[in-house]
């Protein structure tokens, strides 16, 4: 080999369909083995978690009034969360942070979060996992939650306008 060169890549001599293929099964077992971590997690916690077809597992483990209406979209949520990671470390609390208000739906926040309020209603509090796809994907949050990390939120439901 010349030493100006460069080795072959062994994608190079594949097609874009091929390429495509061996993405999309790369995908499907990280997606496989993310969902069992979170199940596991879940299971250690003794957390009794629902999982919707998305894949927001979560647990509304306060229920402050069920007279009250869930959330919808177009309405303003006002949260308390503390978000953390699988392995237990804290990223972001409201405590330091303050609430955080969105609008369901509708805002650009964790595409999970905004199924899981509409799980909730005032007053109410929940756990929530969501996994990478649904948070914050490839590139984490680029502060403290790392790229392609599955998150769990402590949510509280304080207020819908």
């Amino acid at each position: 080999m010349a030493c100006d060169s460069k080795p072959k890549s062994v994608f190079e001599n594949m097609s874009d369909a091929e390429l495509q293929n061996r993405a999309m099964e790369a995908n499907r077992l990280k997606s496989k083995k993310e969902k069992i971590q979170i199940q596991q997690y879940a299971e250690q916690m003794n957390w009794p978690i629902q999982v919707t077809g998305t894949g927001v597992s979560y647990w509304v483990y306060a229920v402050n009034d069920t007279t009250q209406k869930f959330a919808i979209p177009g309405q303003i949520a006002e949260v308390n969360m503390v978000i953390s990671l699988l392995n237990g470390d804290t990223c972001y609390n409201y405590i330091n942070y303050g609430s955080e208000e969105f609008l369901i739906e509708r805002d650009n926040i964790e595409s999970g979060l905004h199924e899981a309020i509409q799980q909730m209603r005032i007053g109410d509090k929940a756990k929530v996992i969501l996994p990478s796809n649904l948070a914050h994907g490839v590139a984490g949050d680029r502060n403290k939650i790392p790229p392609l990390s599955s998150v769990v939120y402590d949510v509280e439901l304080v207020g819908l306008k």
